[in-house]
């Protein structure tokens, strides 16, 4: 017969925590940590600061310090690198002496590596969260980047965590498996945790009964080439001039953002844009009521696509290239339309096709809502504390 622990003291790593944190890296980490907290489990969260101001506060039930010491490309800047090492290995060390029984490290770009070993070396069961490949692109030696004697010394001098040999590696889906895989990353201990919405956005993003169409477009996501925002705009000039496009997101390359705002005007389309600027996620929420179209245009491959499925929960129908992860749960004319990467032409021809077919338009969005509905955030927490638990000794 199983056995659940009444309580685990957990311990978290990650560079930025909500409202600092942006994209749905920070937003998965939060929604699931203040999911283990809810089931009673103590969770301390460790985290860049905000703004470059250190601070120790509570969210939701999850003790957020945000405290860690940046250093992006530790391996080139080892004086810093060293500087911030200290500083993080102490604070962990006192956890340690406080009581871990686990620990769940998320993102860690741009944060020194080393002290994470301190964990491994404690005999703390660690659980990767991988939703990216920054355990490849943050390192010397990488496949990005293979300077060999480069990795020899940081495995030497820096002393990063043994994550492939050692750690409980959880990828939040099978195409980012198979791409580090591909990428010649196996590591020996590997589950799927999927991303998943919590119950209070699902009804908070609950779509009206009242009937939309297909002529107000959402373009939300990083202004940023890889986004193709700029597809998005050509698009709007092959349609009608009833139909509009607001864009939400923070500009990641000012020059870029010129450019298409250059370019709207070019293609004359400049007053059927409008340029809502970067969102926290219940400004972006709110966002979600006016429009009917979800364009994300994105020309990289997603891990996971968090913003999409949001949006699907709210009654958006989503119009996509959706590589990667995201192809996962989105399938072509049945909750979604896919079209390819950098297929201007192909966008406009799915956005008349919705405008024209408004049955289209409302299988579409009830089959995303329905798609949103069946990935809830409750089963992530359930399947992480399961592995927690397992590594504990919490199932016999």
């Amino acid at each position: 017969m199983s056995r659940r622990l009444p309580s685990m003291r957990l311990l978290g790593l990650t560079n930025t925590y909500p409202p600092a944190g942006r994209g749905g890296y920070a937003e998965i980490c939060s929604d699931v940590s203040e999911g283990l907290a809810a089931r009673g489990h103590r969770v301390t969260l460790f985290t860049g600061p905000a703004d470059g101001v250190a601070a120790v506060e509570e969210r939701n039930g999850v003790a957020v310090r945000r405290e860690l010491s940046p250093v992006l490309g530790a391996w080139r800047r080892p004086r810093r690198a060293g500087a911030a090492s200290r500083h993080d290995a102490a604070l962990i060390r006192r956890e340690l002496v406080s009581g871990t029984d686990a620990a769940l490290v998320w993102h860690l770009r741009g944060l020194v590596k080393p002290p994470v070993r301190l964990l491994h070396e404690a005999g703390v069961p660690v659980f990767y969260l991988l939703h990216d490949r920054w355990v490849l692109y943050e390192r010397p030696g990488s496949v990005f980047v293979p300077w060999a004697r480069a990795e020899a010394l940081a495995a030497a001098v820096l002393r990063e965590p043994p994550i492939a040999a050692e750690g409980v590696v959880c990828f939040n889906g099978r195409w980012l498996r198979d791409e580090h895989a591909r990428l010649g990353w196996r590591p020996r201990d590997t589950h799927i945790v999927p991303c998943g919405l919590p119950r209070r956005l699902l009804e908070e993003a609950a779509p009206g009964s009242t009937r939309k169409g297909a002529d107000r477009l959402l373009f939300a996501g990083r202004i940023d080439p890889s986004k193709g925002l700029h597809d998005a705009i050509v698009a709007l000039a092959q349609l009608p001039d009833a139909v509009t496009l607001s864009v939400a997101g923070p500009v990641t390359r000012p020059d870029y953002a010129e450019r298409v705002r250059t370019q709207a005007v070019q293609l004359g389309v400049a007053g059927r844009i409008r340029w809502l600027g970067e969102l926290t996620r219940p400004e972006l929420l709110d966002a979600f009521a006016a429009p009917d179209v979800l364009v994300y245009p994105s020309r990289e491959a997603e891990s996971f696509g968090l913003g999409i499925l949001e949006a699907q929960a709210a009654g958006l129908v989503a119009v996509t290239c959706a590589l990667g992860g995201p192809r996962e749960y989105l399938v072509d004319d049945s909750n979604c339309l896919l079209h390819d990467p950098g297929d201007s032409a192909g966008l406009a021809r799915a956005i008349r096709r919705l405008r024209d077919e408004p049955e289209l338009v409302e299988r579409l969005r009830a089959e995303g809502r329905g798609t949103a509905e069946s990935m809830p955030v409750s089963a992530v927490v359930d399947q992480l504390e399961s592995l927690v638990e397992a590594r504990l000794g919490g199932v016999g």
